[in-house]
């Protein structure tokens, strides 16, 4: 039973510093907004401008909603991290990530919102 139990945290262990070693690599690069949903409903028309870019130094830029953002962000897990110069920490939940797609999961207000990035 000790080796069972051993075998499975050691899987679950493997499996999310996979994921992690993952994201942190895919994530470096720049990043278009593509999509947009915001509880169920689409709000794709309004993502034009919105992209992200993060650097191997572990800082990044955005353009959204007609403000420029810049600061540090980190990787840990499925969670982004985003901390921009004089601001709050932001955390947001990586649903899926492949080299060329990010889509990331999150909350406004109580609104389930989903944005989904294209690799440029």
């Amino acid at each position: 039973m000790k080796v069972l139990f051993a075998f499975v945290l050691f899987s679950v262990f493997f499996f999310f510093s996979s994921c992690s070693n993952q994201n942190e690599e895919y994530i470096v690069g720049k990043w278009k907004a593509i999509k947009w949903e915001s509880d169920g409903q689409s709000k794709s028309n309004q993502v034009q401008n919105y992209w992200f870019h993060f650097h191997d130094d572990g800082t990044y830029q955005s353009h959204f909603g007609g403000n420029n953002e810049d600061g540090n962000y980190r990787v840990e897990y499925n969670r982004l991290y985003t901390k921009s110069k004089g601001e709050a920490e932001i955390v947001v939940e990586i649903l899926s990530m492949t080299p060329d797609t990010m889509k990331i999961g999150m909350n406004r207000s109580g609104m389930s919102e989903t944005l989904v990035l294209a690799h440029e």
